[in-house]
């Protein structure tokens, strides 16, 4: 079973490598928040192996409650802790929302997914937003795909099958 799943993943992430990012979209994001997303993904993929939250679902989260920036208390982008709170740094707060999704066991189920859809249901499951799923969950996905941030995802799924291909028995990822 373990060695069927670990060849389902490097199937599946030899073809995410290939597939280039969807690049029709009808809208765009200011340059400011192309900026705080790109800088959000860099965080993100740096540190995947640590806390295995997708870029695009980190960035499309950030978006969903505050435009990436534009409504929050300084750098708390997600609304963390109510919303009230604020870091010194976009970096403290974005180390903080993934210490967040990654210490908290309700929310073990959606680290490491590298289908951005799955990661945010799960995301959800775990108790992330009291909103709707259909409000919170579609919403997020929709910002991904209207704003083409899976393009932030690449080099994850890049490594995904280099890494599962190097080192199969302790490095595995979750997918749908």
């Amino acid at each position: 079973m373990r060695r069927k799943r670990i060849l389902l993943t490097l199937i599946l992430c030899m073809i995410l490598s290939i597939v280039p990012a969807n690049t029709a979209h009808a809208a765009s994001l200011s340059d400011e928040q192309t900026d705080v997303a790109e800088y959000l993904a860099e965080i993100c993929t740096d540190n995947w192996e640590e806390y295995g939250i997708l870029p695009s679902v980190c960035i499309a989260q950030a978006y969903m409650e505050s435009h990436l920036g534009t409504y929050c208390y300084p750098n708390n982008l997600w609304g963390l802790y109510g919303g009230y709170t604020s870091f010194e740094s976009l970096e403290d707060g974005t180390y903080e929302y993934l210490d967040i999704l990654s210490s908290n066991d309700s929310y073990h189920d959606a680290l490491y997914r590298i289908n951005y859809e799955s990661q945010i249901n799960a995301i959800y499951d775990g108790g992330y937003c009291t909103d709707s799923r259909e409000h919170y969950v579609n919403g997020v996905i929709w910002i991904i795909e209207e704003f083409n941030l899976t393009q932030y995802d690449q080099e994850i799924y890049r490594n995904c099958y280099m890494k599962t291909y190097a080192d199969a028995v302790t490095w595995t990822y979750i997918n749908d």
